[in-house]
């Protein structure tokens, strides 16, 4: 049934009927009782989905389901299912297309969602240093940068036969490939 809906309602007029019915409101409520059926909830947000391209029908999505189905799909844009993400992001970038308050609060919900790896890092640190008091590191023989040192003793390695390589003085050594692919480590072809 809800497949038929969502195809329904990639049509104005059957959207607005939908809308006119509450069965919005309906779909919400399935939403929350099958929640772990994710093809349940791939198709009740296709649904949200093709209500949200019609102009006429956006604004019933966003406010008259009192605010749940934005949430909703906020919430499920950290799915695990990719399907659901990519449904529920093309669902969230047109409702914030369209109503300048939802769209401030996508637009930090997506950077949370894309970065929550690095925010949990840095929170973490956060608590550290304010639980340690700047925990000093024991190891202190190593400096902070690497050498300069290490860029003047570049090997190039082109693939032609011949090897080039730039020594300390400035001066570059060629080697011969010739007596190098004798002692190859490729088996040989048949």
């Amino acid at each position: 049934v809800v497949v038929l809906l969502g195809t329904a309602a990639s049509d104005e007029d059957c959207a607005r009927l939908l809308c006119k019915a509450d069965i919005l409101l309906s779909l919400i409520e399935l939403l929350k009782a099958k929640q772990e059926d994710d093809e349940i909830v791939l198709q009740i947000i296709y649904v949200f989905y093709q209500i949200a391209m019609h102009e006429s029908t956006r604004d019933y999505l966003i406010k008259e389901t009192g605010n749940e189905a934005p949430g909703y799909l906020i919430d499920l844009m950290h799915d695990k299912n990719p399907a659901i993400r990519r449904v529920c992001d093309a669902c969230l970038d047109v409702i914030a297309l369209c109503d300048k308050d939802w769209a401030a609060r996508i637009k930090v919900e997506k950077f949370r969602s894309h970065n929550q790896q690095w925010l949990e890092m840095v929170e973490s640190i956060a608590v550290d240093n304010t639980s340690n008091h700047l925990v000093v590191d024991e190891d202190d023989s190593l400096p902070p940068f690497m050498s300069g040192d290490l860029l003047k003793h570049t090997m190039l390695f082109p693939s032609g036969n011949s090897t080039s390589f730039i020594t300390d003085d400035g001066e570059s050594m060629i080697k011969s490939g010739i007596e190098s692919s004798d002692n190859s480590s490729r088996p040989a072809s048949r």
